[in-house]
């Protein structure tokens, strides 16, 4: 019991960090269209990193919708030390925000807990728009 705990608390630290992952995908949107829609998998801890360029004043919405309850996303404002601004694990698997800050955003998908640590997958749609400011 204490192993599989110590798992969920481990794969769960990793899941709040989210860095900007080198090698990630950038999503970019269709001349004079404000969003765009990716498609992809996760397995286990294996999670897929994305980048989608705003402006500060913008509102973001990120939507994802998967066959696995335990899939989530992060989201992560431009720096190298930057916090999340958004948690799925904490809140859910929709998210729409003001931005701070020019720059690259960071998205991180993930399977969570015990679905990660069971090497469970996932596939899943995420629709990201951005508008105004």
């Amino acid at each position: 019991m204490k192993q599989s705990l110590a798992g969920f608390l481990v794969a769960s630290a990793l899941c709040v960090a989210t860095p900007l992952a080198l090698g990630a995908q950038a999503i970019e949107f269709a001349k004079g269209a404000t969003s765009a829609q990716v498609e992809g998998s996760i397995q286990g801890q294996k999670a897929v990193d994305y980048t989608v360029k705003g402006r500060a004043g913008q509102t973001m919405s990120i939507s994802l919708k998967s066959d696995n309850t335990s899939a989530y996303f992060n989201v992560t404002p431009p720096g190298a030390n930057a916090e999340p601004i958004f948690i799925g694990t904490r809140v859910g698997t929709e998210w729409s925000g003001k931005l701070p800050a020019d720059g690259d955003y960071a998205i991180h998908v993930y399977l969570a807990g015990y679905a990660a640590s069971k090497n469970e997958s996932a596939k899943y749609t995420m629709t990201v728009s951005a508008g105004g400011g």
